[in-house]
């Protein structure tokens, strides 16, 4: 288990993933300092961590710099906190919006995020961010630049439009989200869609 990403940390807790790759594991007994922790006098610091998310081995030391570092990180691009599968409906000009959050451990580069298409129940989009949740910049594909490092969440907002003037879109479907990045795919997620009903 690694660092936890936010809150009060214990010098232990360093030491415990240091020594068993767990944070909170109880295997460790002192003597041990941040500095021989942070400088890798204990045991070499594991660089799969991203930059901003390892500490950086230089004075001065701070407990701050530990926050999420998962010292057996293996570099692996996954997917975790994936949203359950959810029903949006739409009727009239104002488009309906979901709010949304995705983890992505080990991101690097460019990550997209992509709606398939019907021809019924609207038309769905998505825009994304890595700061807070997005209201503007929808689209079918979502593409945005994630910061290297093994813990990213990604906000999402979902918007479902009634493109009614066809007649034809009134109707339901379920439509897949795919999530990719470093040639990583999730499809986990699916979306019911219903326009006019």
């Amino acid at each position: 288990m690694a660092v936890p990403s936010s809150g009060e940390l214990s010098l232990k807790g360093l030491a415990n993933e240091i020594d068993d790759n767990d944070y909170s594991s109880d295997g460790i007994q002192g003597p041990f300092s941040l500095k021989d922790l942070s400088d890798g006098s204990v045991d070499t610091i594991n660089t799969n961590n991203g930059s901003g998310y390892r500490p950086n081995g230089s004075a001065p030391h701070a407990m701050s710099e530990w926050y999420t570092y998962n010292h057996d990180n293996d570099n692996t691009t996954s997917w975790s906190s994936v949203p359950g599968d959810f029903s949006m409906s739409v009727s009239g000009l104002t488009p309906t919006t979901a709010n949304k959050t995705i983890q992505l451990t080990n991101a690097s580069g460019n990550t997209t995020i992509q709606c398939s298409s019907d021809d019924v129940g609207g038309f769905l989009r998505v825009a994304a961010s890595t700061s807070s949740t997005p209201s503007s910049g929808h689209a079918q594909t979502a593409t945005i630049t994630v910061p290297d490092g093994n813990f990213v969440t990604i906000f999402l907002q979902f918007e479902l439009s009634d493109v009614s003037a066809f007649s034809k879109s009134d109707g339901t479907s379920v439509r897949d989200v795919t999530f990719t990045n470093n040639s990583v795919q999730n499809t986990a997620l699916q979306i019911t869609c219903t326009q006019g009903l």
